[in-house]
């Protein structure tokens, strides 16, 4: 008794390949209560011998006592479970979780629950309520704070990409550009808002220009050098989008520190500096590392969840559906995000209540509204048109260039990231992201495309010609400059994807999906908008016939869609979730087979 035989000795492996059942908290402070019943990790001995025995490290029934002469209830603990009894257990790092083990526990729960409550009817009654509610309040919980947490996050950025500009200074320089100049008819002509130059007294043009350029590039290169400051030396697993290693703390294995309290907060902090400096990189990869994070967290008040690892992956899987839905405004997308990409245990009762919980987040952003649109759509269209049967080689010929440029950006980065590691550069990681901001910085700024934020390029890129946004992109669809219009696209997108590749990576917080989506939507837009040129300059004649009864045939914005989508998928490998995620943030159905 109390001997097993080993999964990898049925596999066939030699006692050095066997795996070591273990299982323990993801956190190093997410320590269970004391006495929680939770089988300590036993390191299995092996013998000389052509038989491989390990040691079974749950308690086997004997009749002996402990060391203090009191009876053990017929339990043979041994040195390391009679530890664990007691409350005293040791937490190792990067193991497995025994998912049969969690199950059981579960269902004991659930079968002996009764026994322990009192006698009073009522009482029963309601402690099995709660017992059942547990489950939708840490969902629902889960979901608010996801959703506070993204707005948050949504005013920060917006901020810290203002401030290189300038200040609100009539009304409080911790507002936005846009809600300070939301009087204003023209937001570059705004009373209320002072350019850093107009602060510091330059009134000669030139002079006006330059210390625009410097003070852009300076305060870019103190926020990303601080983001990774914080990073180094506080939390060094809140660096970049943390997906990966969500996959894997959901398959079973364990990362401690990886979704603590420290984490949350330096990933919170680091992502709002990070993607305010303009860097090539995203704030929606890394939501989802924020959501679990707080699953994590939420999960501690909930005995459901605290003391079954199994339980609480569930939980996870359903804060990363919340964590797609805020940083989407894509419910459903997030929900096959979470099933398609992320969690391996996904029961059907887990889909049911990752849809509650990320359509909680979604609904808890619209209703605390960062910006002052009132809807939940990120990049509404407000164009509808009938795609036409000849576009649908366009449309392939974009997928075709989408994902090589998605195969062309991942190698490279793969071989960027091992000269980062074998070089001397891995020894400065504070001093690596200050250069990649200035180097950024100093492009961006010269070109209009790049200049601004990246959420309003994609939404310019996205939107009709007559619906564009006139204060900062007024040569987008400007047919005279034609040819100038597509090479400043063209080239907006190439340097997109070379400060991508060296970005990526970094050690600061940030993902690569909204770089894709530009990079995407940069190639979509100038492929339509040539596309445009050619229907104009040869007429209603050939293929384009079809276009004699339409009042507007090309549409340049369906093409910058199609070749976000492209991109994206070249890159991420993304299928059926990423045209659901492209459905929702544009509200185009008529768009979901180009896509």
């Amino acid at each position: 008794p109390g001997l097993m035989r080993g999964a990898g000795e049925e596999a066939g492996l030699r006692p050095d390949q066997q795996p070591v059942p273990t299982s323990h908290s993801i956190l190093d402070d997410d320590t269970f209560g004391e006495g929680a019943d939770v089988p300590t990790p036993t390191i299995a001995k092996y013998h000389k011998s052509s038989r491989a025995e390990t040691k079974h490290t749950r308690p086997v029934r004997r009749d002996t006592r402990d060391p203090r002469g009191k009876s053990s209830g017929g339990l043979d603990l041994g040195a390391e479970s009679e530890a664990e009894w007691n409350g005293e257990r040791e937490v190792q790092d990067f193991a497995t979780i025994d998912w049969t083990y969690y199950a059981e526990k579960d269902r004991n729960r659930r079968a002996h629950g009764l026994a322990s409550l009192p006698r009073w009817q009522l009482v029963r009654v309601l402690m099995n309520l709660y017992d059942a509610a547990q489950s939708w309040l840490a969902l629902a919980l889960t979901g608010f704070c996801c959703g506070l947490c993204a707005a948050m996050v949504g005013m920060g950025v917006d901020w810290m990409n203002d401030i290189k500009f300038g200040m609100c200074w009539g009304r409080g320089f911790w507002i936005t550009r846009q809600m300070c100049c939301k009087d204003s008819m023209n937001i570059l002509s705004c009373d209320n808002w002072y350019s850093w130059p107009r602060l510091l007294g330059y009134q000669d043009l030139e002079s006006e220009q330059m210390m625009s350029y410097a003070c852009y590039t300076i305060i870019a290169i103190c926020q990303a050098g601080y983001a990774a400051w914080m990073c180094k030396n506080i939390a060094p697993y809140a660096v970049g989008s943390g997906i990966g290693e969500i996959k894997v703390i959901l398959s079973g294995f364990v990362i401690k520190r990886f979704l603590g309290g420290w984490t949350l907060l330096v990933k919170f902090l680091g992502l709002i500096l990070s993607v305010g400096s303009g860097l090539s990189i995203g704030k929606e990869g890394p939501f989802i590392h924020l959501s679990c994070c707080i699953g994590n967290l939420v999960s501690r008040c909930f005995s459901k969840f605290a003391n079954n690892e199994g339980r609480k992956r569930e939980l996870l899987s359903c804060a990363c559906s919340a964590g797609i839905a805020v940083a989407f405004g894509a419910p459903i997308g997030g929900v096959l995000f979470s099933l398609e990409e992320v969690a391996v245990y996904f029961p059907p009762k887990t889909m049911w209540r990752a849809l509650f919980c990320a359509t909680f987040a979604a609904m808890t952003l619209q209703r605390l509204n960062p910006l002052p649109t009132g809807k939940l759509v990120m990049f509404e269209i407000t164009y509808h048109h009938q795609w036409k049967l000849f576009e649908l080689g366009v449309f392939a010929f974009i997928g075709a260039v989408g994902g090589l440029v998605g195969a062309f950006i991942t190698k490279l980065n793969v071989r960027w990231s091992k000269f980062r590691k074998e070089t001397a550069l891995k020894k400065y990681p504070i001093t690596e992201v200050m250069v990649c901001a200035c180097i950024t910085s100093l492009i961006d700024y010269t070109i209009v495309y790049l200049r601004g934020s990246s959420m309003l390029l994609l939404q310019s890129l996205f939107s009709e010609c007559k619906n564009s946004n006139p204060a900062v992109y007024e040569e987008l669809c400007n047919h005279e400059n034609g040819r100038d219009i597509l090479t400043f696209l063209m080239l907006a997108a190439v340097i997109r994807i070379f400060l991508t590749i060296v970005t990526s990576g970094n050690p600061c917080p940030g993902g690569i999906f909204v770089p894709s989506l530009v990079i995407g939507a940069l190639l979509g837009r100038a492929v339509g908008f040539a596309l445009q040129l050619l229907e104009n300059e040869m007429g209603d004649i050939g293929v384009f016939y079809v276009c004699k009864s339409a009042t507007s045939c090309i549409t340049p914005g369906i093409y910058a869609i199609v070749g976000a989508a492209s991109v994206l998928g070249g890159i991420t490998r993304m299928t059926v979730c990423l045209v659901v995620i492209m459905f929702e943030v544009t509200g185009g159905d008529e768009y979901v087979l180009p896509g």
